[in-house]
């Protein structure tokens, strides 16, 4: 049985759109000293991190299983409901399971990268290190003679890691039911720019969009090919204020901020563009999804007696 221990944030699928006749895109890279340098690569050789969703403490057939089942899934699924959304295809708004399939690929996107998942991994740790706190004292109060005689010597027992705990609920976030209908149920359209007016980049945190998605004049934007980018919209005030926007400057600025927001890859089909992504990559980052729910996670943690308080 072939494990997959490559793993990619990135599918194939997705990238392959920006490859020229070679078969290979251009991989823009930023340096630690701040360059970027540009080397072509195939979709396989690229997007990805060895073993970034492995499951540590499970046999080496189950340990891939997020990559080798959820993410190979989601991917196929994903690729099928891009080809109906860029063919026009009516199944698009009467097939819920193939609307999902989309939904769920771009909220995939923004949280399955290296970075996210490292913040995940962090907030997991955080929440259990502030349960176990809470949790000490009861324990020790039903504590048997025969038991270890502090909680963390008991839980050694279970020998998952929070690392563990974090891949085994990452894909769980992914199929949020909220965020899902929510997403679902937002105005989509794919929108194409003509030759002349340039090309989409896409990066390591291809998704662009509002705060939030749940207000009237929420948007996402994903660039899914050098001439065409996936917007969805809450009412269609704002989608007609997308369609009347210049291609050329819609462009440029969907390009800084996909570039802004990169940590260490951006793409194209060329190195066309490379001293615009050494001028912007990385200078607009922000909290990644993860990061915004372990922030408000531990705010409302922090607004909660312990139970020493208690």
């Amino acid at each position: 049985m072939n494990i997959p221990l490559r793993h990619h944030y990135l599918p194939e699928f997705y990238l392959s759109r920006w490859c020229a006749e070679d078969g290979k895109l251009c991989q823009l890279t930023k340096l630690d000293d701040g360059r970027v340098i540009p080397n072509r690569r195939s979709p396989k050789q690229t997007g990805f991190a060895d073993r970034l969703y492995e499951i540590e403490g499970l046999p080496p057939e189950q340990a891939q299983r997020v990559e080798s089942g959820f993410m190979r899934t989601l991917d196929t699924r994903a690729s099928e409901a891009l080809h109906a959304l860029e063919s026009d295809d009516p199944r698009m708004t009467r097939d819920s399971k193939l609307r999902s399939s989309w939904s769920r690929f771009i909220l995939s996107l923004m949280l399955r990268d290296p970075h996210s998942i490292r913040a995940l991994k962090a907030g997991v740790a955080t929440q259990w290190k502030s349960a176990m706190l809470d949790l000490e004292p009861r324990y020790l109060a039903a504590r048997r003679p025969t038991d270890p005689e502090t909680l963390a010597e008991f839980l050694v027992q279970d020998r998952r890691s929070t690392d563990s705990r974090a891949m085994e609920l990452a894909p769980r976030l992914i199929d949020h039911s909220g965020i899902g209908e929510v997403l679902n149920n937002m105005r989509w359209l794919v929108k194409r720019i003509t030759s002349e007016k340039g090309e989409f980049i896409t990066s390591d945190r291809p998704v662009f969009s509002t705060w939030t998605i749940t207000e009237p004049d929420a948007f996402i934007f994903l660039p899914i090919a050098p001439k065409t980018v996936f917007v969805a919209v809450n009412d269609i005030e704002t989608q007609r204020k997308i369609e009347a926007r210049d291609p050329a400057e819609l462009v440029t600025s969907l390009n800084m901020m996909v570039t802004g927001r990169a940590v260490k890859f951006a793409y194209a089909r060329d190195d066309t563009l490379l001293p615009f992504v050494q001028q912007h990559m990385g200078t607009r980052q922000r909290p990644t999804f993860v990061e915004q729910l372990a922030q408000r996670y531990q705010r409302a943690s922090d607004s909660q007696p312990t139970a020493a308080a208690r």
